[in-house]
């Protein structure tokens, strides 16, 4: 069966995914132990495993951009919000 492979470079952080087949042997510069948290990861050859940063600091990092409606989305709305008027008026 295959299997994900995590790759790191030479600093020891994230670098890519990748898929080994079952007898496969792992690269040197990669892992079976998947990261956990959020990135960016670092990983630790000696307990083999991943570590990220917290979900607030990496919502800190990455602030909700939500774009503002367009006059066609205002128009829109007005539009559907009248024809669910009427069709509740039936």
């Amino acid at each position: 069966m295959d299997k994900l492979i995590y790759f790191y470079k030479d600093d020891l952080s994230f670098d890519h995914v990748g898929v080994i087949v079952k007898g496969e042997k792992v690269p040197e510069n990669a892992t079976l132990a998947a990261p956990q948290g959020y990135e960016p990861f670092t990983y630790d050859q000696a307990t083999d495993t991943w570590s990220g940063i917290d979900e607030k600091t990496w919502n800190a990092s990455h602030p909700d951009i939500s774009p503002e409606p367009t006059e066609q989305d205002k128009i829109n709305a007005m539009v559907f919000e009248q024809i669910a008027a009427l069709q509740t008026e039936k």
